[in-house]
């Protein structure tokens, strides 16, 4: 039985041959493999092959050599049983070493001396090469994308975008024009061939290489665009993108480099780079049709279709993208350009359907391709630090849909930010959608529930006004997202009502809802409580923002600096932002400042990123009874934990009653207790470091939030 074969022609030509890459030999030789793995499992004829190797100038005993890198080829390929026929030289055997170069057979250790071409006095007219070396064939999970100059936002791309997208660059001209039966780069066998049967056949007057279904790169990208296309057909926009995104990932870059030197070959890297082109249109529209994020896409598109200017369907996805992220005035650019250009350089004008494209745009009637959702998320972070076991179990906790997960903690402690990682690490999970919507005014104040579910209707697409039938509308929606696998985040929820018509009950959509109050009404649901970082993930954080040899250069004052912020993630990044930006500050005159308990609110503040508006928000929302318990509270020790006795103490009331403010305190936010059951008496309860502050201030007769807020 043979051992298994894969084969690479997405890129420089590869063999891997039970598990291991093999050498192919000299560069006549490769020639001869490459022309053949082009047309697999069909007979190519000996005057090709010829052609590929020699050109036009083949020598008397162009036959022979042909005959002698072939059975190489099936050596080298396992074709033990091949190694006699018509196709060995005469007086020679496969298997002769002074006939052959020393490759080794599939699964034996190769020969120590490195191969070599047959010699002029072997065979007269061959011209020796040097042998390719031996180079792994890469995992399919490390293929690397074909993206010598990729464009910005690509996959593995930045956090800020919400479309992981496709790596491709190629020579900018014009492929060779082709039709054909013999243009597709792979043939399906017409039965399943025999683990025994041979690779290499004499047939038709040529030759056949025998290939099985995914042994191909070619026939592995092949299959997974057609399968793309006609889930496209069938409406399944985001699947059909995810395929085809696999299959442009297969490309390692130039097809055949390195043989492009025959024309024969060249022309089927042609052939090859065009699919790609065609793939990457087909990529492109899909993501249009399936609601992704038409900013990122369009940044995506642009690179590649500068580099294929005579295109037009790159160009009529570029400016469809533009148009849908509200740029209008970009994408009829994009036409006037490609006009101009057709024009200068093919004396033409633009074809129908891009003309008719551009026509809509004029008239302003161009209109998003209906789709299942739409994906509405601001960027991830991209100094994202911490947080694993969270990350971990909300993704569990929502994956499997129906599932709602719920986020509370103090203002500041990075809910959203989470909330935001984990959708955009579901994003094949959630492929019809995934939406945040802000249940807050941008003054903190709540916005009215009518708002809030008009909102997710438009997202949505249905019809109708939430303000005319609200609960109706509710059950639109619900039954919207029961249907489909949308990821839903309901940011900064001040209250259970809020979001209680929203949610999903049933279905394959999920939410994530974050919020200061621990919204106890709602049940059932999945609950985090993200924790300040520890000491590690802060310093972590404060040197991805001002650089590690900083950080380093005095690791006391820096540590000093993130524990005055209570480790709150908040706090982190605005002293780290600040200190970014006032290079000369030293981080130990820096912690010096924070030392002061009177001064690290207003330090802790770098332009909009800053801890005293969070908090004075956050105050306002708590009633009046929980400020004057909080003000009472901060008397305590800073940061210290307390028990229900001393809580008593400090608000000059029996245990019995101190315990339910506490709980109070509790359900809204600002105190936390253990995550274990444990008797009242021996409970311990904390107050989050910069809250502590803040209350001492508003406790102050003169303190600035007194003067401030109404208290």
């Amino acid at each position: 039985m043979q051992a298994t074969a894969r084969f690479g022609v997405l890129g420089p030509l590869r063999v891997e041959i039970g598990g291991r890459p093999v050498p192919l030999g000299p560069l006549k030789q490769q020639l001869v493999l490459a022309t053949l793995l082009c047309h697999a499992n069909r007979p190519v004829p000996v005057d090709v092959l010829t052609e590929a190797v020699w050109q036009d100038d083949p020598p008397r005993t162009a036959r022979k050599n042909l005959q002698v890198y072939v059975s190489a080829l099936r050596k080298l390929l396992g074709d033990e049983g091949a190694a006699e026929g018509p196709d060995t030289p005469a007086g020679a055997r496969v298997s002769d070493p002074s006939a052959l170069p020393p490759l080794p057979l599939a699964g034996r250790a190769a020969p120590s001396a490195p191969a070599t071409a047959p010699t002029a006095e072997e065979f007269p007219g061959a011209v020796a090469h040097p042998v390719a070396p031996v180079v792994p064939f890469p995992a399919a999970a490390s293929v690397p994308p074909y993206s010598p100059a990729a464009p910005t936002g690509v996959p593995g791309r930045t956090a800020a975008r919400a479309l992981p997208v496709p790596h491709l660059t190629m020579a900018p001209e014009p492929p060779t024009p082709y039709a054909g039966p013999e243009s597709a780069p792979y043939a399906r066998p017409a039965q399943a061939p025999s683990p025994t049967a041979p690779r290499i056949t004499r047939e038709s007057g040529g030759y056949r290489l025998r290939v099985s279904p995914g042994e191909l790169d070619a026939g592995r990208f092949q299959d997974l665009a057609r399968s793309a296309r006609a889930r496209a057909t069938r409406g399944e926009h985001a699947a059909a993108a995810e395929q085809l995104r696999q299959a442009l990932e297969l490309w390692r870059g130039r097809p055949l480099a390195g043989l492009l030197d025959s024309p024969v070959v060249r022309v089927e890297a042609e052939r090859l780079e065009e699919r790609c082109l065609a793939g990457y249109e087909d990529w492109a529209e899909a993501e249009l049709a399936g609601g992704s994020d038409a900013a990122a896409l369009a940044e995506a598109v642009a690179d590649v279709a500068e580099r294929h200017p005579l295109r037009e369907r790159l160009q009529a996805a570029r400016m469809s993208a533009l148009q849908q992220a509200g740029r209008p005035a970009e994408a009829l650019a994009v036409y006037d350009g490609h006009r101009r250009l057709l024009a200068r350089e093919l004396g033409l004008a633009p074809g129908p359907a891009l003309e008719a494209r551009y026509r809509t745009l004029l008239a302003g009637r161009a209109t998003r391709p209906a789709a299942p959702a739409r994906t509405v998320l601001p960027p991830d972070t991209a100094d994202f630090t911490g947080r694993v076991a969270q990350v971990g179990e909300l993704a569990e906790a929502v994956r499997g849909g129906g599932r709602v997960a719920v986020l509370s903690g103090p203002a500041g402690i990075g809910k959203t930010a989470l909330a935001v990682r984990v959708a955009h690490l579901l994003r094949a999970h959630f492929p019809d959608g995934r939406l945040l919507v802000r249940t807050r005014e941008a003054d903190g104040s709540a916005r009215p529930h009518e708002a809030v579910l008009a909102e997710l209707a438009a997202l949505a697409g249905l019809d109708g006004h939430a303000g005319d039938d609200f609960r109706g509308t509710a059950a639109r929606w619900r039954d919207w997202l029961a249907a489909r696998r949308v990821l839903l985040i309901l940011d900064d929820v001040p209250c259970e009502a809020v979001v209680r018509e929203l949610l999903p009950a049933e279905g394959a959509g999920a939410a994530l809802v974050t919020s200061r109050a621990r919204l106890a009404g709602l049940a059932p649901v999945h609950r985090v409580d993200p924790p300040p970082y520890d000491v590690p993930e802060a310093l972590d954080l404060l040197g991805r923002i001002i650089g590690t040899p900083r950080l380093r250069s005095d690791p006391a004052a820096a540590e000093a600096i993130v524990t005055a912020g209570g480790l709150l993630p908040l706090a982190v990044r605005a002293s780290g932002l600040k200190l970014a930006m006032l290079r000369h500050l030293p981080l130990r005159e820096y912690a010096a400042r924070l030392a002061d308990p009177h001064a690290v609110l207003d330090e802790l503040a770098a332009g909009d990123v800053a801890v005293r508006p969070r908090l004075d928000r956050a105050w306002q929302d708590l009633p009046a009874p929980q400020r004057a318990a909080l003000r009472r509270l901060s008397r305590l020790p800073l940061s210290r934990p307390f028990t229900l006795a001393q809580a008593a103490a400090a608000l000059e009331c029996e245990e019995a009653a101190a315990l339910r403010q506490l709980e109070a305190l509790i359900l809204a936010g600002p105190v936390t207790s253990p995550p274990r059951e444990t008797t009242a008496t021996c409970t311990v309860y904390t107050q989050p470091h910069l809250i502590q502050l803040y209350a001492r201030e508003a406790a102050a007769p003169q303190g600035r939030t007194a003067a401030r807020l109404t208290a």
